[in-house]
């Protein structure tokens, strides 16, 4: 049983990240570390720091953004002016009031401050204290990804071809061993590398969109569902 911060991290969410994380960076090592070996050149050595830097950043940003939460209001929380009361939101779970572009989470059992959504992938809320470490770790993962689909694409390319270049290579080919099953397993790492750059990326885009216009996801759901009844509306009155 978890408890503390533990409890954060003993969920399917934050378990199947770290494991992406953790799989991409070690098979992304080795492939590396056979391709272009660090000690070899500069450029190996820098390609090596580039990626560690992506892959250190990734996991940083994903523990502070999950661990740090998005920051909540107290239970029964009121305004210090009583005449702010009529215009603020009464929450019944929370037997408070909401603070201006607060919401509350059911999942999370509390009121939570700007909040944006609720991630499963880091079992918190997004909102007011972790946005922008959130935001930082969708960039650094996008762009660690998109460095290991193309180190792993090339090393798996060079395996299969390790016994051609043998008899018809030029001998400056890079000599990369995998087994089968090790070609299998980065295989694998690969699709989920691609998956990370398509879908994370997406979601990075949507929050730098969100910070741009300094309005949350749950205000542009609103909106959009106001837009919508105004439409329906406009239709039943002017047909």
């Amino acid at each position: 049983m978890c408890f503390g911060p533990l409890k954060r991290v003993c969920h399917w969410g934050p378990l199947i990240a770290l494991g992406i994380i953790k799989s991409v960076t070690f098979s992304t090592v080795v492939c590396l570390s056979q391709w272009w070996p660090p000690q070899g050149s500069v450029g190996g050595k820098l390609v090596f720091l580039s990626f560690a830097v992506s892959a250190v950043l990734t996991l940083f940003f994903f523990l502070q953004a999950m661990l740090t939460g998005p920051g909540a209001l107290p239970r029964g929380w009121r305004p210090d002016k009583e005449s702010d009361v009529k215009f603020l939101q009464y929450c019944a779970a929370c037997q408070g009031y909401k603070a201006p572009r607060a919401h509350h989470c059911r999942k999370c059992g509390q009121c939570v401050l700007k909040m944006d959504h609720h991630c499963p992938w880091i079992n918190n809320c997004v909102g007011h204290r972790n946005h922008g470490s959130f935001t930082l770790f969708l960039l650094n993962a996008v762009l660690g990804c998109a460095q290991a689909t193309v180190i792993l694409a090339i090393c798996i390319y060079h395996a299969i071809h390790r016994t051609w270049y043998v008899y018809y290579g030029s001998g400056r080919e890079p000599r990369v061993y995998l087994g089968q099953w090790a070609i299998v397993a980065c295989m694998f790492v690969l699709g989920l590398a691609i998956g990370v750059v398509l879908a994370v990326g997406m979601l990075l885009f949507f929050q730098v969109r969100a910070i741009l216009r300094n309005r949350t996801g749950i205000e542009d759901w609103i909106l959009e569902k106001k837009a919508t009844r105004i439409n329906i509306l406009g239709v039943s009155v002017n047909p």
